[in-house]
């Protein structure tokens, strides 16, 4: 049942079912959405929103059980990543097949955790510190792809597609040597040529292991095309990027700029989706995957930015 109440007694955590009048008296693309952290609370509380509808039923608050779930997914999925890449690392090619598999039931707890309370995972994926950020890396772009794909009115077996897509996109910087992958500070331009291969050993890696979805391997060979055509390593770009890849660009993006790491603090989300509206319109993404990105997440871009000039986006 749903509840109706004030701006001022708005909390993080709360899930806003409908915001009551004009469209335009409220800085949010969406009148549905998780009240996620601060924030977004006092932009909220600083519109002209006077009171909203909330669903008690799926606040974070009121939902203890379900983001502890969604904790312990975040960790087994992160761990499962971990192991998959060390046996990559490891050249382990007889195990690989079957630890790839493994990843598939994963993916469907991920989706069933977004499906029951899409708030616990997108939140949880956000308050994670610089600690194994490759492998937890994977888990966002999974869960995002994952919420993007079913916005977009994909069917189920698609949606499945794309996180595991998302989740094993990066599986190539399994063979980068680790003082590279995990080093603090800016990559010097030869270890930045070494970092740009994992494409291509990854989707080397996925062909090799067999019977993934077609889909998973290009989304790792292409999440780093751009629309534009100045992406790596085939330069593709428009339509000849698939659907998934171009996807898998934002939801990769998104969650680097995002990610807190040792060398730069993230970006708040309505900064980062400012800063990769720029992009698009400079031919980096794919206006409409984006557009598409923005509506699913419910966050508008902030007025203004805090430019930082070092972002490993690999």
């Amino acid at each position: 049942m749903f509840k109706k109440i004030t701006r001022e007694q708005a909390r993080v955590g709360m899930y806003v079912q409908a915001l009551c009048g004009s469209w335009y008296s409220h800085p949010f693309w969406q009148r549905s959405f998780l009240i996620r952290d601060s924030d977004m609370l006092a932009r909220l509380q600083a519109s002209a929103v006077e009171e909203m509808w909330i669903d008690p039923a799926k606040g974070v608050a009121a939902s203890g059980n379900e983001l502890a779930r969604a904790a312990e997914l975040v960790d087994r999925a992160r761990a499962a990543v971990c192991a998959l890449f060390s046996q990559a690392r490891a050249g382990d090619a007889a195990a690989l097949p079957g630890a790839l598999a493994s990843t598939l039931p994963l993916v469907d707890d991920i989706i069933g955790s977004l499906s029951h309370h899409p708030g616990a995972m997108l939140s949880l994926i956000r308050l994670r510190t610089s600690d194994d950020y490759t492998y937890t890396h994977s888990v966002a772009v999974c869960t995002l792809m994952v919420a993007l794909a079913q916005h977009m009115g994909m069917a189920p077996g698609a949606v499945r597609e794309c996180g595991l897509a998302g989740l094993l996109h990066d599986i190539g910087k399994a063979t980068v040597p680790p003082e590279i992958l995990n080093k603090p500070d800016r990559l010097s331009p030869a270890e930045f040529e070494a970092v740009k291969l994992h494409p291509v050993t990854g989707h080397a890696l996925l062909n090799a292991a067999g019977g993934l979805p077609a889909v998973v391997a290009d989304v790792c060979l292409h999440h780093h095309e751009r629309y534009d055509g100045m992406g790596y390593p085939s330069r593709l770009a428009g339509a000849d990027i698939s659907l998934q890849a171009r996807m898998g660009a934002v939801c990769d993006v998104y969650d680097a700029i995002t990610s807190q790491r040792p060398y730069k603090a993230p970006w708040s989300p309505p900064d980062a989706l400012r800063r990769m509206a720029a992009w698009t319109r400079e031919g980096h993404f794919d206006p409409a995957v984006f557009a598409a990105f923005v509506r699913c997440i419910g966050i508008a871009p902030a007025a203004n930015f805090t430019c930082v000039t070092e972002v490993n986006l690999l």
